[in-house]
């Protein structure tokens, strides 16, 4: 199980794709950094924003191009390694190593594989970002994007609605690495529904699998939308300073990890799956 993890770490490493969605990444980051430094360039101190207000996560001004990332992330974390499975079944690779190895230990190798990989990239990318930020403004603004007096940031600013409010008041920074972590943990669990998606698909065109996994995270938010769940929207969840608690986070992550890993089961169950494919 440890060899077949590490041949598809190394074969993963060495994917163009891997290497363009982390470039990717970075651009966003430092893209996201530079809107903010512009947006307060030749500001007087009064009105500079502390990081943690300024970073891609929370910054009013770099919420462009948050919003974008949001939306564009299961296409993103999907490039990574998620059609590695098509990749291997039309070259011939995949019957080969049915032939030699367990084909559930190769499909968990793969699994897993993509969802720690697929967070890697997103976890590293997001946290330049906020490094870059760190550097630039200060620990403590005298000014916030609530235009609140900073001894009132956390009497009128609180609300026990919103997502870890309570955090994001008492330490900034651990509430911008909370938001990193989960955004880098959708991706990875995004890239793995994607995966799962590929199962369906592998005689198919290699552009098909990806795009149909992205309508689908589209239609799914758009129907919880309609049916007015919008606090089980992952449009919802991954954005930093929301409405919302700990169940909607955990719901869907274990319903995207379920849904995924059922996909998966479901078809390898099949006699002859291969073949028919």
């Amino acid at each position: 199980m440890m060899n077949l993890i590490k041949m598809e770490s190394i074969n993963c490493f060495k994917r163009k794709e891997l290497h363009f969605i982390f470039l990717f990444m970075i651009v966003i980051s430092i893209v996201a950094f530079c809107i903010e430094c512009l947006s307060f360039y030749g500001t007087d101190m009064k009105f500079i924003r502390t990081f943690s207000e300024s970073s891609i996560l929370q910054g009013t001004y770099a919420g462009s191009v948050r919003k974008t990332l949001l939306l564009i992330i299961p296409l993103l974390s999907s490039l990574i390694y998620s059609d590695s499975l098509h990749v291997d079944f039309n070259n011939g690779v995949l019957k080969s190593i049915a032939t030699r190895e367990s084909i559930d230990k190769y499909i968990m190798s793969k699994s897993i594989v993509i969802v720690v990989y697929s967070f890697l990239v997103f976890f590293l990318a997001l946290t330049v970002n906020l490094l870059l930020v760190s550097i630039v403004f200060p620990k403590e603004g005298l000014d916030n994007m609530y235009s609140l007096p900073p001894y009132d940031i956390s009497l009128i600013n609180y609300s026990k609605e919103n997502f870890l409010d309570i955090i994001r008041i008492g330490s900034p920074l651990l509430f911008d690495f909370i938001s990193i972590c989960i955004i880098s943990l959708f991706a990875g669990l995004l890239s793995l529904f994607s995966f799962a998606i590929y199962f369906w698909f592998l005689s198919k065109n290699k552009i098909f699998g990806l795009f149909f996994s992205f309508m689908l995270y589209l239609l799914f938010n758009i129907s919880l939308s309609i049916l007015h769940l919008d606090s089980f929207s992952l449009l919802t969840i991954l954005r930093p300073i929301h409405e919302g608690s700990m169940l909607e986070l955990v719901s869907m992550a274990m319903f995207l990890l379920g849904i995924s890993l059922s996909f998966i089961r479901y078809k390898v169950m099949q006699e002859n799956w291969l073949i028919d494919s």
